[in-house]
């Protein structure tokens, strides 16, 4: 049926080990496209062609069930009618679908090596869950390995979350893994990552005491000023009240993993006037093959997680080089390269927080409709200042 029909049309579209490549490339000498495949089962709104009044539905609830051999688009399925359809295009709740999906059964994993071997910070706590043992495990009376590591750090998390609960701490709906306090005009903001903590706050006295209230209900090791955190160093300019992040250390690595570390240094992250497209993707199969070896899609994702943390200059290029991963071209590689070459240059700047105590709040726009050469549309860029601080930005 639809199911079996489209996990054939998906491991076509993914390596194997049966040939080099993939089965589709194999089959027609190009670079799969996968950026419209979709979670099979999932529900989707697709759009009426046809409504009886203004006051109707404009779209109807539909289950994504497959791809159409015949043409472009998607294979639906309409639960009131009972009909399958093909529509180009719909809107498709796979988010929703994932987060609603549950796990019926446990599967025994293998046992790889003995408790006295394993060295782990979660290890340190205490298990207050009861372990679960498959049915079908031979000896009960000693559960495997496997599963009492699996449950020793949620156990962790549990009690953690709870003390700091009880405490008066509020956990971030958007982040699990920070906490916020309250007292007055004083705010404390907590970050656990793993069984380490990260305090920050506008009140010494109140991180004194949350400190020592931390000590008391855990076993744990004051380090004093935070310097480094994954990665980002910390710079503090108390008197001016300034604080500083920078990823000096991880551009260093950046630039060494692509070979760039001897270029030359470039004065902006995008060339004024840079045009790409699809159609500058590899097509002979010369640059395929030579495209093959290129790292496109790992130094997009390196490039990113500087963007996300502290360089935000170099998003524009970033949302615009991120758009061919799927068959990048000689000329794409060479713009992702300029980004490299301008953290060559900046790889010591930092981003900056603080110095002003007035509110003030600076909003820019704009919009481009040149910059997508292959369907038209516009880029809209968005950035909000408070504080002298961009906390909202948008491409």
């Amino acid at each position: 049926g639809y199911a079996l029909s489209t996990a054939i049309y998906t491991l076509n579209r993914v390596p194997t080990k049966a040939v080099e490549g993939t089965p589709y490339q194999l089959w027609t000498g190009k670079c799969p496209v996968l950026s419209h495949l979709k979670i099979w089962g999932c529900e989707a709104y697709v759009k009426r062609l046809m409504m009886n009044g203004k006051l109707d539905a404009k779209s109807d609830k539909c289950f994504f069930v497959g791809y159409p051999k015949e043409t472009r688009g998607y294979s639906f399925y309409h639960p009131i009618d009972k009909k399958v359809f093909v529509a180009r295009n719909g809107v498709f709740l796979e988010k929703e679908f994932l987060s609603n999906a549950t796990s019926w059964r446990k599967i025994e994993l293998e046992e790889i090596r003995d408790d006295e071997e394993t060295t782990a910070p979660v290890l340190e706590h205490e298990l207050e869950e009861q372990t679960v043992v498959p049915h079908n495990a031979q000896d009960t009376q000693e559960p495997r390995w496997s599963n009492r590591l699996r449950t020793q750090p949620e156990s962790w998390n549990i009690r953690f979350h709870e003390t700091v609960i009880g405490f008066g701490f509020e956990r971030n709906s958007d982040e699990s893994c920070v906490y916020k306090k309250v007292s007055g005009s004083a705010v404390v903001f907590l970050a656990l990552y793993v069984d380490d903590i990260l305090l920050i706050g506008n009140d010494i006295p109140t991180l004194t005491t949350v400190k020592t209230w931390l000590s008391k209900s855990f076993s744990m090791k004051d380090l004093g000023d935070a310097s480094y955190a994954l990665g980002i160093r910390i710079y503090r300019d108390r008197s001016r009240k300034l604080s500083g992040l920078s990823q000096s250390t991880y551009i260093d690595k950046l630039l060494a993993r692509f070979s760039m570390s001897e270029s030359k240094r470039g004065s902006l992250p995008m060339v004024q006037g840079t045009s790409l497209s699809k159609t500058q993707g590899a097509s002979t199969p010369e640059e395929v093959e030579c495209m093959r070896n290129v790292p496109y899609a790992s130094a997009i994702g390196s490039i990113m997680y500087a963007m996300v943390c502290t360089r935000p200059d170099v998003a524009f290029a970033l949302s615009v080089t991120s758009r061919y991963q799927s068959n990048p071209g000689e000329s794409h590689w060479t713009v992702v390269k300029n980004i490299l070459k301008y953290f060559h240059r900046t790889k010591d700047a930092f981003l900056v927080y603080g110095g002003k105590e007035e509110l003030s709040i600076v909003g820019y726009t704009d919009a481009s409709f040149q910059t997508d050469r292959d369907d038209f549309k516009s880029q809209a860029g968005l950035e909000v200042i408070t504080f002298s601080d961009m906390w909202g930005r948008m491409l």
